[in-house]
């Protein structure tokens, strides 16, 4: 089984689970999908215990970033790596940061090198799973 969090819930999700909400908000492939009802932890699956954060800075496109910092800080978080480009306002919460290449620095930048960073042929989404019985 594979549980998801929401990025607008992330924080709340960490800090004081379980919380529940509607809708899927990860794939946008029909109407029905905005009434799924969705449970943190998902049943038989443990809580997020390591965070790796790849690019961008879900910090500085949300807003309340208070509650990003304390859940950066928790004790329940044991865990976090970032890597990135550049020192954005969550890397210096992680305990192992990571570099990351630039659209230049790839093998083909007419190829992979999209505007905003999108690849013709990759993906920028990250997946998150836990361990689940």
């Amino acid at each position: 089984m594979t549980q998801r969090l929401y990025r607008p819930i992330v924080p709340e999700a960490i800090l004081d689970p379980p919380i529940h909400w509607l809708g899927d908000g990860f794939c946008n492939q029909s109407l029905a999908q905005q009434f799924t009802p969705h449970t943190y932890p998902a049943p038989g699956c443990s809580e997020v215990k390591l965070w790796y954060r790849y690019g961008g800075s879900f910090m500085g496109t949300m807003t309340d970033t208070s509650k990003w910092a304390r859940m950066y800080q928790s004790p329940k978080l044991e865990f976090v790596v970032n890597q990135d480009v550049w020192w954005s306002s969550e890397t210096g919460f992680a305990d192992i940061i990571l570099p990351a290449c630039t659209q230049l620095e790839r093998e083909d930048i007419g190829e992979w090198g999209e505007p905003g960073g999108q690849t013709k042929h990759g993906t920028a989404a990250a997946t998150s799973a836990s361990s689940c019985a």
